[in-house]
């Protein structure tokens, strides 16, 4: 049994960066500069609230509070 080939070339990529990666199309959703600023606003949140309280690996302690959801509370005073 063959199974036929689809059309990719006819298909819009709506929002989509197309790229080409071995041999093969690809697409990536664009990510625009509100989306990294975004991004940076809520680390540098995190951080300034880690930092304060004595903590020195924030990777650590980023998996230690997502693991209770009252610790990030507690964290900022909200708890």
């Amino acid at each position: 049994m063959q199974l036929k080939s689809l059309p990719w070339r006819d298909i819009p990529l709506l929002g989509r960066t197309k790229e080409t990666g071995h041999g093969r199309c690809e697409t990536l959703p664009s990510c625009g500069p509100a989306t990294r600023h975004a991004m940076t606003a809520w680390r540098n949140l995190a951080i300034g609230a880690l930092r304060p309280n004595g903590v020195t690996d924030v990777a650590t302690a980023l998996r230690r509070n997502a693991r209770d959801p009252r610790r990030p509370l507690a964290l900022l005073g909200l708890a």
